[in-house]
């Protein structure tokens, strides 16, 4: 039975290399992501190169990355209407807008043009709000259940791994405007490259498949969502548990921290399944309406991605008043990005059981609130920087990355346990990741900056709490019902 559920899904029926395998898909996205992810930052780590490149001021340059965050802000809706139903339309119109961008910037900073690089800097966040929303569809409509959490992370992961490819490389190769000017071209170059890959390697699903692996992936979503909230019912009940059917569902509900899972999860043995997503606004705002435990989840993973995507950019405002120089802090954020990037990979091949997704969220959200805590302590002092401090600084911030920044892939993949939950969660998410992020960049770039990380991070921590199904007597949507129904 597994052995036909990964050829269904081209695991085994094909090499993993092969045009159009799963796989091959889901390095092709995260290439284009990555590279989306570099150009997001050309201008935002050499804010002084830019100025004297392009003969604009602080401000001027400030406003190009404002600009990116607006632009997936206000795309991002429209966009996810549009790439959920349209799958190879939307990446590759992502793929293009990616490759006319960098072109343009090249000219830009060819010819000095604000107004050209400022075009390209649209393009960029429009190519982004094309594909935020499609790790969770792409993984579980391609891969078996016990890839579902590795395959997100890993095109989560790609995105935040070129923004950490981006800080190393333009500080390292990056000296002058003729270093500059060769940079864009070579990145340029390297669009066309991606270009290349995906139009060999990308095939989207065949319409009856996807509709298939759709239904397939609602029946999942179900039972998953069932066997998390008996599995909590257990631990929280003193009474016996009678053996039947379900408790099948609950063997399969623990954690797996390495080891072999199951190929999916336990499927109900109904004729009639829960009901077919319809990708809808209206099914969006159902889920929403009626399930108040994933709408605090979704606001949790928001801010504490938001965290993680304000940081970066706010070091420098924070650290310079404790005598760190502007590269210990590049350094920093290369080891908080890296430590994210890492620890979310780990995660997606460690964490088979969805049952135990919430319990290693809040493991990870907790030690998060804890490093930041510490971090607003650690900087409330008039503290000169230190091999000491140094030391701690570089141990909570590879903390607070893990937390802020690596639990992403494993908390898309936990409100995709709800039903309709895939695309939706993965879309509001990363709209509140979007959100947060540069309100948490303006309040925190300041010398207490860490104090409003530390808020930020508690207020997750909370929301993620009050997400549990059972402090709203939520259940899961019965089989064979037709909507969304009042009880989740």
């Amino acid at each position: 039975m597994e052995v036909e559920a990964d050829q269904s899904h081209g695991l085994n029926g094909k090499p993993w290399y092969a045009v159009g395998s799963p796989w091959m898909v889901a390095l092709a996205f995260s290439l284009n992501s990555a590279l989306n992810a570099v150009m997001c930052i050309n201008f935002s780590v050499s804010t002084k190169l830019t100025q004297d490149v392009l003969r604009v001021g602080e401000p001027a340059v400030a406003w190009m990355y404002t600009t990116v965050m607006l632009t997936v802000c206000l795309g991002l809706p429209m966009s996810f209407l549009f790439v959920v139903k349209f799958e190879a339309a939307g990446l590759w119109s992502s793929v293009v807008c990616n490759v006319l961008s960098a072109w343009i910037r090249w000219w830009g900073v060819k010819w000095s043009s604000y107004s050209l690089c400022l075009f390209s800097v649209m393009l960029n966040g429009i190519a982004a709000s094309l594909f935020f929303a499609l790790p969770a569809q792409l993984s579980q409509q391609r891969f078996p259940a016990k890839l579902w959490v590795l395959t997100t992370s890993l095109m989560v992961q790609a995105n935040y791994s070129g923004w950490m490819l981006g800080c190393i490389l333009v500080p390292l190769l990056v000296r002058d405007a003729s270093d500059t000017e060769s940079f864009m071209l070579w990145q340029a170059v390297a669009s066309l490259g991606v270009l290349a890959f995906f139009a060999h390697f990308y095939r989207p699903l065949p319409r009856e498949q996807a509709s298939q692996e759709l239904q397939c992936r609602q029946r999942t979503a179900y039972d998953c969502f069932q066997d998390a909230e008996d599995v909590s019912e257990e631990s929280s009940s003193t009474s016996n548990q009678s053996e039947d059917g379900a408790s099948a569902v609950r063997e399969n509900g623990d954690v797996t921290l390495g080891g072999h899972g199951p190929s999916r999860p336990a499927i109900a043995h109904s004729v009639h399944g829960p009901p077919e997503a319809k990708f809808e606004l209206t099914e969006m705002l159902a889920l929403l309406r009626m399930c108040p435990s994933f709408c605090c989840q979704v606001l949790a993973y928001g801010v504490m991605g938001g965290v993680g995507f304000a940081l970066p950019g706010a070091n420098d405002a924070i650290l310079e008043t404790h005598g760190f120089s502007s590269q210990d802090t590049l350094w920093f954020n290369v080891l908080f990005i890296a430590s994210g990037v890492i620890s979310g990979l780990l995660l997606g091949s460690l964490c088979m059981r969805p049952a135990g997704y919430r319990r290693v969220l809040l493991v990870i959200f907790g030690a998060g609130v804890g490093a930041l805590t510490g971090l607003a302590v650690l900087m409330s002092g008039s503290h000169e920087a230190s091999g000491l401090l140094h030391g701690i600084f570089l141990f909570l911030i590879a903390v607070v990355g893990v937390a802020s920044i690596g639990f992403l892939g494993l908390g898309i993949e936990t409100a995709a346990l709800y039903p309709n939950g895939g695309s939706y969660g993965c879309f509001l998410i990363y709209l509140m990741i979007q959100v947060a992020g540069a309100v948490l960049n303006q309040v925190g770039s300041t010398a207490n900056g860490f104090i409003v990380m530390a808020a930020a991070g508690w207020l997750a921590l909370v929301l993620l709490l009050a997400g549990n199904p059972r402090y709203w007597r939520e259940k899961p949507a019965q089989p064979g019902d037709a909507t969304i129904g009042a009880t989740c």
